[in-house]
């Protein structure tokens, strides 16, 4: 039976979605201000480093990967995560350089 059109259901579960959205939680940890790379309270200068390497591993690495790719862009030199089977992006693509590859865990 679908909610009642007065039910506060679908905007709590929209709400409970999007709060646990991998890629928006990128988004409020990590951003950008010119060449100054913003994690929660700490910056860091992105002319003080030669390379900048991405790795990751799980079931979310993948929109946490593109959310990633979004905010340093060119910056990013190589990038490398692990993601679960069937669990890469809907275009099956993440920004280059940044690679995945599926992966699961050994039968015991």
């Amino acid at each position: 039976m679908p909610p009642r059109p007065d039910s506060p259901i679908p905007p709590i579960l929209a709400a409970a979605l999007a709060a646990v959205d991998p890629a928006a939680a990128v988004r409020r940890a990590l951003h950008r201000q010119g060449e100054t790379l913003i994690v929660r309270d700490r910056s860091y200068d992105l002319a003080a480093f030669r390379r900048l390497i991405v790795i990751g591993a799980g079931k979310a690495g993948a929109p946490m990967a593109q959310a990633v790719a979004e905010v340093l862009g060119d910056h990013i030199d190589d990038g490398f995560v692990v993601v679960k089977y069937e669990h890469t992006l809907a275009s099956g693509q993440v920004a280059a350089p940044l690679r995945l590859v599926e992966a699961g865990h050994p039968t015991p």
